[in-house]
């Protein structure tokens, strides 16, 4: 392995990091587990299948949009803002962002949840730039003309009042947090289904939610409540588009790490597959890995997790994702 790192250094023209290293080394970890015989239905058998299912790149450019067609035709038929708000939590559930989101306690002794605005634009949006206005303009009109959404002579219109949705719904007012029962944050902040919100997250029970930005979340309840359906629909399926793209084909990953990536973080290169993969696979199962020379696996926290199709890496990470929010919420509960 040594070698290789050595090898790859010196083509890449590149100085090797400590990060590098240890990406490796995991790398080299999975798969050795991946050649092992596994049992069915353990850890590591889970741990395989979510790390081939991102390796397979023929698999996923076979796909392409076709993992997300399902959830676009759900966005589709909603016929209210609610249907789409409860259609839009249960993505967030499984990794999308949306307007607001849940951060669970640290400590498991806490039963309470922070409710924070994480409107995912605001902080490009918020600068002002012409050519940013312009660029991600452009990356909207891309994805929504591959993915099926709008005709590429539709798509700008779309986007441009996507964009304008996206930068109302920015609020940088700063305010103290505020702490609510669940009851009295629905009466406090009229405009969302905050019932069904935390009811998809599992969290109806929760003694006490701490409201990090309550002006912010008044205005974005407001927004929703007062604007079109079709343009609500589209700033979910560009939401599921972004949480997406790395996990679908390389067309979709290259269009969204160009804007992502090169335009806004100034990132030269992306990551090549393997790397995305040992981290992915990682992120959910590096706490299982005790001693990587063992392969020692902690498969009890991991015996309700599965996945359903575990060829297909977006609904493996879906499914990871659903699990891991659900033990959070379990844990407080």
């Amino acid at each position: 392995m040594v070698l290789a790192l050595t090898l790859l250094t010196a083509c890449s023209g590149r100085k090797t990091t400590e990060a590098d290293g240890i990406l490796w080394q995991q790398r080299d970890l999975l798969e050795r587990i991946a050649a092992a015989n596994n049992p069915h239905g353990s850890t590591s058998e889970k741990m395989t299948q979510l790390y081939l299912s991102a390796m397979d790149s023929l698999s996923l450019n076979a796909r392409g949009t076709e993992p997300i067609r399902r959830d676009l035709q759900r966005i589709d038929g909603c016929q209210t803002r609610d249907e789409l708000f409860r259609l839009m939590t249960g993505k967030q559930v499984e990794g999308m962002r949306g307007p607001v989101d849940i951060v669970f306690p640290t400590d498991s002794g806490s039963q309470r949840i922070h409710l924070v605005a994480t409107n995912e634009g605001d902080w490009f949006l918020s600068a002002d730039s012409t050519a940013t206005h312009a660029a991600y303009a452009a990356y909207i009109t891309k994805m929504f003309a591959y993915c099926g959404i709008a005709p590429a002579a539709e798509a700008p219109a779309r986007a441009e009042r996507l964009i304008a949705l996206e930068t109302r719904l920015t609020d940088d007012s700063a305010a103290d947090a505020g702490i609510f029962t669940i009851d009295s944050l629905c009466r406090t902040f009229p405009g969302c289904p905050w019932n069904i919100f935390f009811d998809i997250f599992g969290c109806r029970k929760v003694h006490e939610v701490i409201v990090e930005q309550p002006h912010a979340i008044q205005h974005i309840a407001d927004i929703w409540c007062q604007t079109p359906l079709d343009i609500l629909q589209d700033y979910v399926r560009l939401r599921l588009i972004n949480a997406a793209a790395s996990y679908l084909d390389d067309q979709m990953r290259a269009t969204y790490f160009e804007f992502y990536g090169h335009l806004l973080a100034g990132t030269t290169h992306d990551q090549p597959r393997w790397q995305r993969a040992v981290t992915a696979t990682m992120e959910v199962f590096g706490p299982a890995l005790q001693d990587a020379d063992a392969l020692s696996l902690a498969a009890d926290d991991f015996t309700t997790l599965s996945f359903d199709n575990p060829r297909c890496y977006w609904d493996n990470i879906q499914q990871a994702r659903l699990w891991a929010t659900y033990t959070q919420a379990l844990n407080i509960l």
